[in-house]
This record gives C-alpha cells, structure tokens and sequence, in this order.
C-alpha cells in the first residue's frame, strides 16, 4: 500500500492595485496574473497545501500600520508552522516596512518562495534587502549632493558628473536584473521565440519588467541590448585589463578588435571605437564591483544575522565582520 506524504502548509500573499498619492504600484490586470503565477506554483508543487491567502488591498490610508495583510500572512505562518509565497513583489524589497516584515518572518525560520522573483528565497533576501537599502541610500544623498552643488553656481560645468553619480545606483539595479533575467531569455531564444513572443512569456510567467509593471517590446529590446553589452564586457574584462595596463591606448584597443574581427561590436556599431572600448571597460568594472559588492553581503548575512538574533555586542560583532573581511581579501 502506497504511503501517503502529509502536505505541507503554504500561505500565500497577493497585492491588489495599490495607489500612493497618484501613483498606481500594481496594474489593474496584476491580481489576476499573481493568481495564476500561484496556481502554476501550487501545479509544480504538489507537496504544499495552499491553507490561507491574504491580500493587501488598494487602501492608500496604511499610515498607522504599513503592509497589514503581510503582517497577518507572516504571523499565521509563524504560529501555524506554515511556508510563505508571495505572488509578486516586484522592486518592493526596497520599501522598508515591507522588507522588515519579511526579514522578520525569513528569522522564524520558514521557508520563503517568490513567484515573480524565483531567486528571492529565505536564505538570500537579506542580501537582496541589504542591496535595496544601500542602492536607496547612495541614491538620495547622492541627489541631495547633486543639488546642492547645482545651485551653488549657475551653470554648473561638473552638472554632467553629478547626474552621472545621481544616476549610478540605478544603473547597477539596471546590470543587476539584465544579468540575473539573462538565463530566462537564452532559454526563450532556444526555443526560437521572437521578440514579441518574449514579451508575451514574460508577462504570463509574471517577471516584472526592470521599473515595475508589465514588459512592453520597447523594454525588452533596452534589456537586450543591456545583456549583449554585459556578455562583451564579461569576455573582454581580462583583456581589456591587461592591455590598458600593459600600455595600449582605447584607439589601439579599438584598431585590434576591428583587425581581428572576432567579437561583434554591441549597441549596433559596425567598429570599435576609441568611446565603445572605453564604455566596455567601464561596464566590466561595473560588473566586477556589484558582483564583489553581493558576494560580500552574502558572506556577512550570516554575522548580521547573528547580530539580529543572539544580540552579541558590537566588540564582537565588528571583529566578526572584520576577520570575514580578512578571510575575503586573502581568498581574493
């Protein structure tokens, strides 16, 4: 006689369209879209048990408690020994309200699942959340910076500098998804999709599109070009690296790819020029410093953790971080 294996429980939380002041967070169509992204979790899972749902409603008046449903979905988890899914989330790892709930939640500990960020699970979102944090941070002094500097002078001649800093971490959340989206677009191109076809999969399989929202083709063909851009930069970083250092100059670099004609130029130039290897350079450097940046958060969740939960003192929590740092610079 065939044992039968008791399911799991699994809660799972939906977001309705959601208004704040005139912005709409989540599309009208996107409950409908979240159900169906559960229903092919729960197809794909048949050990899970779908015990409860909870859904944040469009009530732009949350002031006195941020995220009510997602504090009523993770304390049933908690008490009922259920897993949590969230049916979408896009970019709101970055809203701390709605971050430190989860956080909260991912310490029980319970098992996390996102739908339309698979990568989002319980053992990596406070790297995730760490990186959200960070990137806003940056982001908002770097403004405040930006317009001080701007209105100290009229005609500031650094302007262009300061909205390129203004702009960075945007642009490192931009390389973030392209890289981590790139798998699921090779796979849609080995199965000869067209452009159009891409698009379509992306909304019904739920991926946000890299602001929010659902995909349009214009976006997708900016994060295509974003990913081919990515893959040179990855193949000539070493190269690149060696042959600035050895002497050459972004010309010579330049006159040898066209020489060679081996890597086809990005961003639809017929030749390398002296700007596109130096933009190159700059994107594998990019690449290099986000990939460090994540690696190290990840190292350290561990020690923040710690620092959460045991409420060791900070002596000893900075000298854990500090020998972790140790260890990464020797292991480099």
């Amino acid at each position: 006689m065939t044992a039968i294996l008791e399911q799991k429980k699994l809660v799972a939380y939906l977001i309705a369209p959601i208004k704040s002041h005139t912005t709409i967070l989540f599309s009208s169509d996107s409950l409908q879209l979240q159900e169906a992204n559960l229903q092919a979790f729960l197809n794909s899972h048949p050990e899970y048990e779908l015990v409860k749902t909870f859904v944040e409603l469009g009530d732009s008046k949350r002031q006195r408690l941020k995220w009510p449903e997602l504090k009523k979905a993770t304390d049933y988890c908690i008490n009922q020994q259920a897993d949590l899914i969230l049916a979408e989330i896009k970019n709101l790892t970055g809203n701390e309200h709605f971050s430190d709930l989860l956080l909260n939640f991912a310490a029980a500990p319970r098992s996390l699942y996102c739908c339309d960020q698979p990568f989002i699970n319980t053992d990596t979102l406070s790297a995730v959340v760490e990186h959200a944090r960070v990137q806003r941070s940056q982001h908002g002094s770097l403004i405040k910076a930006g317009l001080k500097r701007s209105h100290a002078k009229s005609g500031n001649p650094h302007a262009l500098e300061e909205i390129n800093r203004v702009n960075r971490p945007k642009i490192s959340h931009a390389i973030i998804y392209s890289l981590l989206l790139h798998p699921i677009i090779e796979e849609y191109a080995q199965n000869g999709y067209s452009q159009r076809k891409m698009v379509e999969m992306l909304n019904l399989e739920g991926y946000t599109a890299p602001e929010g929202g659902t995909w349009v083709l214009s976006q997708l063909q900016k994060m295509l070009e974003r990913m081919k851009v990515n893959q040179t930069a990855l193949l000539l970083e070493s190269r690149l690296t060696q042959e600035l250092d050895s002497g050459l100059t972004e010309t010579q670099i330049a006159e040898r790819l066209n020489q060679e004609q081996k890597i086809i130029p990005p961003r639809g130039k017929e030749a390398w020029t002296e700007d596109l290897v130096s933009s190159i350079y700059k994107r594998s450097v990019q690449i290099r410093d986000i990939l460090k940046f994540n690696q190290l958060i990840i190292e350290l969740t561990p020690i923040l953790n710690q620092y959460h939960i045991d409420e060791i003192t900070e002596t000893i929590f900075a000298k854990a971080v500090s020998d972790k740092l140790d260890d990464l610079v020797i292991g480099c």
